[in-house]
């Protein structure tokens, strides 16, 4: 009866939690000046529990006069969005409720084709926005589509991001449209974030080179917003890691800055500005005390790999990093889709070492109310948050070039993915007066259209990249660089000369073959690691091989003869990791000894499934530091 209500008042403070505190997308901006081509990026990683994971083209279309555009509320999973028309994957099944409707505004005369999925991505003409919820100050809701958690009831504000986006996508073809558009909307109608104490961040960028970062928090009436956006500097990038990242709005510049006419009123009204200094809107609108490296260490990481010649330091406040920084190097979409494939390996953030890494180089962490830190009352501390986590469902590369502007889609988590392209040129060709809506499903694979998180489905591109990342938690570090690693580096380059030949059918070709070639790799997988051994490997396939523990992680944890009997986590004052400089381990000794028992009881229960392969040449010798005893 105990650990019933132990568990009761778990699950109670973690969905406390989710309304509490933003936990969800990672956003990436470079602009054009940044980029390699010349033409400007966006990124973003859809990272939750049951986001949609499929694929829609939802085509362009013409409307009458009196015609209202509907505006769905808050929905992740499949049916994210059913209606009768949208897309040809959101039509209700038999027994399926269709999306309830939050309300209409009148429609425009023409709406722009949209790829979709959790959220709207790009359109037809190259558009492209991405998203990030932040942690602001004060409360988002309640909305039509959330209720105050304390009453139950909801609010009279219409737009949640998901839908402000959609809206977007569907109505402009240039970012400063989008930015007013998104603002004018939010203002007018209201805007409630997707949970409690979200705010939202989005990065727009259009085929014209253009590329701003917008942020929109909900007002203290609940039926209005307060937004405001800047044009990113050319030749610099930014990262947003669910923390506000505008600074000061310069309202002697309104060509690359805009904003709400309420927002210095309302919150000098309400106490969090005092109307005189300079409006930093990341200080009065943001909040940065819980977990605040939940955010940092994502923004530490991206800001170092494409400008270490500034020579950051990894600070614990968010605020403490600039809002973007020049590349040292121009980037192009494959050095955009790397930045997402790191588990900040060799750096003081390394993932898959100490504890938590366990014997196998395990980078993946379990939630407790959310990845950075925990909701145990009893249980405090703080983990990395990587940019690739178990929950992430899809990660895109947005590249609006002018001609050919490309949606590069990696489902699942982008570590352990490829990215595919979805052409703009698709969107139109679909759109076409004579394409019935059943038919835009032949022009994409159907694979990325099919299969939902309730069920297993070898039909789907998202299964099959869920599998095999779930799969690598047997023996993650040899899986990765024995098969998964070298499958990537096999695909990605097809994928990247399909793009070029800019074509619906080379792009769908290879779409499927990515899925084909990875449901084979499952398939491999699940051979080669049975039972925990290595079964028959290729370059000895009569073989099979004893796996075991890595030696250097059985001498970090202190093994010897009394394990025959449990073992525990000790505080370990003086033992500093190679990584970890004296001075960081001092001042955050509290936060690191506090999850020490949970990790290992992480470590060892997830050890019966796994092995650490040795004998292999090709893997080097990617060995623990091991620690001193204390």
């Amino acid at each position: 009866m105990a650990y019933f209500r132990t568990m009761c008042a778990f699950f109670a403070l973690l969905a406390f939690n989710q309304l509490q505190t933003s936990e969800g997308c990672t956003t990436v901006i470079v602009s054009k000046g940044a980029s390699k081509t010349g033409v400007p990026m966006i990124a973003h990683t859809a990272d939750c529990w049951d986001c949609e994971s499929r694929m829609a083209l939802v085509p362009s279309r013409d409307h009458s006069e009196g015609d209202m555009y509907e505006v769905f509320g808050l929905g992740h999973q499949y049916p994210e969005l059913t209606s009768n028309d949208r897309a040809w994957i959101f039509r209700p099944q038999p027994g399926m409720r269709k999306a309830e409707v939050m309300g209409t505004i009148p429609e425009v005369n023409h709406t722009y084709a949209v790829w979709e999925s959790n959220y709207a991505m790009m359109n037809e003409y190259g558009l492209t926005i991405g998203e990030s919820s932040c942690s602001a100050s004060i409360p988002q809701g309640p909305g039509r589509g959330i209720a105050d958690p304390k009453t139950g009831e909801k609010g009279p504000a219409l737009f949640s991001i998901g839908a402000l986006i959609g809206l977007m996508l569907a109505r402009c073809r240039t970012a400063e449209c989008a930015v007013q558009l998104a603002g004018d909307m939010a203002y007018n109608h209201g805007f409630y974030g997707e949970s409690w104490m979200s705010g939202e961040a989005l990065t727009i960028a259009d085929s014209t080179g253009d590329a701003w970062i917008f942020h929109v928090s909900a007002d203290n009436t609940h039926t209005s917003a307060l937004w405001a956006a800047q044009r990113v500097p050319d030749g610099h990038f930014a990262v947003v890691g669910n923390t506000f990242i505008l600074r000061v709005i310069d309202t002697e510049d309104p060509v690359n800055f805009k904003w709400s006419e309420n927002l210095f009123r309302v919150t000098e009204e309400m106490g969090i500005y005092d109307g005189v200094s300079p409006f930093d809107w990341s200080k009065v609108m943001g909040n940065y005390k819980d977990r605040p490296w939940y955010a940092s260490v994502r923004i530490f990481s991206m800001l170092t790999r494409v400008a270490p010649s500034l020579e950051l330091e990894a600070v614990e406040n968010p605020l403490g990093y600039p809002m973007t920084v020049q590349v040292d190097t121009k980037l192009q979409a494959e050095d955009v889709m790397n930045l997402f494939r790191t588990f900040y390996e060799g750096t003081q953030f390394d993932m898959t070492k100490g504890i938590l890494g366990g014997m196998f180089g395990m980078p993946y962490r379990l939630e407790i109310g959310g990845e950075g830190g925990s909701s145990w009352p009893d249980v405090k501390g703080q983990f990395s948050r990587g940019l690739s986590i178990p929950r992430t469902t899809y990660c895109i590369v947005g590249y609006p070039e002018p001609s050919e502007p490309i949606l590069w889609f990696a489902t699942d988590m982008p570590a352990t993915g490829v990215f595919v392209p979805f052409l703009a040129r698709t969107l139109k060709e679909a759109s076409q007066p004579e394409v019935s809506l059943e038919e835009t499903m032949q022009f994409y694979g159907s694979s990325y259209a099919a299969g939902i998180k309730t069920n297993f489905s070898r039909d789907s591109a998202w299964w099959a990249f869920d599998f095999v990342a779930n799969w690598m938690g047997l023996n993650f570090h040899n899986m990765s660089y024995e098969y998964v690693y070298p499958a990537i580096q096999e695909l990605q380059p097809k994928a990247m000369k399909a793009a070029e030949e800019g074509s619906t059918a080379a792009a769908r070709e290879v779409q499927e073959l990515v899925v084909k070639r990875w449901w084979e790799l499952a398939d491999t997988l699940i051979e080669r690691y049975n039972d925990n051994y290595w079964n028959f490997p290729e370059a000895n396939p009569d073989k099979v091989y004893t796996v075991g523990y890595n030696p250097e992680w059985l001498k970090m944890i202190g093994y010897d003869n009394s394990f025959i009997r449990p073992q525990y986590v000790e505080s370990m004052k003086n033992c500093v990791h190679d990584y970890v400089n004296a001075s960081y381990l001092e001042n955050h000794l509290l936060e690191t000894v506090a999850i020490g028992a949970l990790g290992v009881a992480f470590v060892f229960s997830a050890g019966i499934f796994a092995g650490f392969r040795f004998a292999s040449k090709r893997l080097g010798d990617d060995t623990y530091s091991a620690l001193p005893t204390c």
